[in-house]
């Protein structure tokens, strides 16, 4: 099972953390992975050094997606970055 210590603005998260780690197979834990987590407001990102990851994300969903993208990345075992930016911009 893969150990990961989110780290960074969960707040928001903490409902879908639970139902997260059942899908993903994943234990929080301080002693795994260190992963970043950052709220923006430009662009989805989840990367990985080959000592720590970040997850960048807009909204709550798109969170839920990226940490899906890196637990499937991190399998390799080898450093990554995935980066998406909106195709289309929100109209005021």
């Amino acid at each position: 099972m893969l150990k990961v210590n989110l780290m960074g603005e969960l707040e928001e998260l903490q409902v879908g953390l639970a139902e997260l780690k059942k899908d993903l197979q994943i234990e929080f834990d301080q002693e795994g992975i260190t992963i970043q987590i950052m709220k923006n407001e430009k662009e989805l990102h989840a990367s990985f050094d080959g000592i720590e990851g970040m997850i960048g994300y807009t909204h709550k969903n798109n969170f839920f997606r990226m940490m899906n993208l890196w637990a499937m990345e991190i399998q390799e075992g080898q450093p990554f970055s995935i980066v998406e930016t909106p195709a289309f911009e929100k109209q005021e």
